[in-house]
């Protein structure tokens, strides 16, 4: 969910070796695709075409985020070049801050992956259903 869009429902994530592919549905039918490779996103969905990872996040996230930002969340790894990253049982939790820019909460614990940026109303939250 960003101010830009808003989807809530279940889909899919595919890792594979240089690219990262997200679908998500709502109400049972595709509502975005997204691949994601080393240097771009493009989108199946008819949102645009292809563009790089810091257009992307300027136009829909944040332009302060680092490139990697949603490939490094979408794959459960540490974001911002592992900046305050505390080990957790089962993961870890990541709390960052820049005054005016973000606000970030980003945990992964087991399964489950929630990232949350109050400056920028995002929330990503991924739950591996088994």
């Amino acid at each position: 969910k960003t101010p830009v869009f808003r989807y809530a429902d279940q889909g899919f994530i595919q890792k594979k070796a240089g690219a990262t592919k997200v679908e998500i549905y709502a109400n049972g039918s595709p509502a975005m695709k997204l691949e994601i490779s080393s240097s771009q996103i493009c989108s199946g969905s008819g949102l645009f075409s292809c563009m790089s990872k810091g257009e992307f996040n300027k136009r829909y996230l944040s332009p302060s985020y680092p490139d990697d930002t949603l490939e490094n969340i979408f794959q459960a790894k540490p974001i911002f070049a592992s900046s305050d990253l505390k080990q957790t049982g089962t993961g870890f939790i990541q709390m960052i801050n820049k005054d005016g820019e973000y606000k970030i909460r980003y945990s992964v614990s087991g399964t489950s992956i929630s990232f949350h940026d109050i400056t920028n109303r995002i929330t990503i939250r991924v739950r591996e259903n088994k």
